[in-house]
């Protein structure tokens, strides 16, 4: 994470650009930058956006069996008994190593929040940036072969630390049209207000 406090130094603003060529050769290398910049992707996900603004939760319902695998029953939101439920199902070893990481993310999101945010430029010329909260925030957490509660534990304390008003997560479907325990464990503890379990990017839409 780069060092906020560094703003307070002008001559040391050339760190927010951090290059990492051996990362952006590696994944070069593996053909996945280029999947990703494809007219093919990006054509499927244009469609996908299309079908999900003119049919609604049909589409998500649709592209969660279509890309998932998984078929959903009724909404797509877990209602707040079940996620209760799910979460129970994460073992009392996992959930104590999550609760470890969140602290860790709370930590270092209150230090960053906590930094100092005013540049003197020039003499007599001050720049402050101002954090507020958005009113509300949507994380999402990416599937496929596997699951990354790892993942929500960041975002999730970023968001609470932030303020955010109000916070939905929109998590990938197990086979029973459920999130994985833990990112449930996660979600209730980390207070968020909406929890959604279809395919990522139908949900987004």
């Amino acid at each position: 994470m780069t060092d906020l406090t560094a703003l307070t130094d002008p001559t040391a603003l050339t760190i927010l650009r951090e290059d990492a060529p051996d990362f952006d050769a590696g994944i070069a290398a593996l053909g996945a930058a280029a999947e990703l910049a494809s007219d093919a992707v990006r054509d499927d996900v244009a469609a996908l956006y299309d079908d999900v603004r003119a049919r609604g939760l049909d589409a998500v319902v649709d592209a969660t069996e279509r890309f998932d695998g998984v078929t959903l029953q009724g909404s797509v939101l877990v209602p707040p008994e079940v996620l209760a439920e799910r979460a129970r199902l994460a073992s009392p070893e996992l959930t104590a190593t999550l609760r470890a990481s969140m602290d860790a993310h709370r930590a270092v999101n209150e230090g960053a929040l906590a930094s100092s945010s005013t540049v003197e430029v020039a003499p007599g010329v001050v720049t402050t940036l101002e954090r507020r909260p958005v009113d509300s925030a949507c994380l999402y957490v990416p599937g496929g072969a596997e699951r990354y509660p790892s993942t929500l534990t960041g975002l999730s304390m970023a968001a609470r630390v932030a303020g955010v008003r109000e916070t939905v997560v929109v998590l990938p479907p197990e086979r029973d049209g459920l999130p994985d325990p833990a990112s449930c464990w996660i979600a209730l503890e980390a207070g968020l207000d909406h929890v959604v379990a279809a395919n990522g990017p139908a949900a987004l839409a």
